[in-house]
């Protein structure tokens, strides 16, 4: 299944053993060895050593690419986002209608 490894093929129809792939890292189905567990999203790093993105930046993606800084008007309140969350809206000095709070 996701997020875990069979040695070999055949091995996982003869035994059914499966292992899970380490803490903040991922797998496709059908992942036949360690080395394809991969970050998270929300992880980033080399190999198996992956760690959480840091606030204010996100990573939508499972693989060893970089963490973005989340756009204007977005915010992550989290270490390990993958996805940026939009600003909460407040009523703006008179007359001018709802702004986008400060992050």
């Amino acid at each position: 299944p996701s997020g875990s490894w069979c040695p070999g093929i055949r091995e996982l129809s003869s035994s059914g053993m499966s292992f899970v792939c380490p803490a903040n890292t991922s797998s496709p189905p059908g992942s036949s060895a360690r080395e394809q567990c991969v970050c998270a999203p929300g992880y980033t790093g080399l190999g198996l050593d992956c760690s959480a993105c840091e606030l204010g930046t996100f990573k939508a993606e499972h693989g060893s690419g970089p963490c973005l800084a989340c756009n204007a008007g977005t915010y992550t309140d989290i270490a390990g986002a993958s996805a940026c969350e939009g600003c909460p809206m407040v009523e703006g000095p008179l007359g001018s209608g709802t702004v986008c709070a400060r992050c």
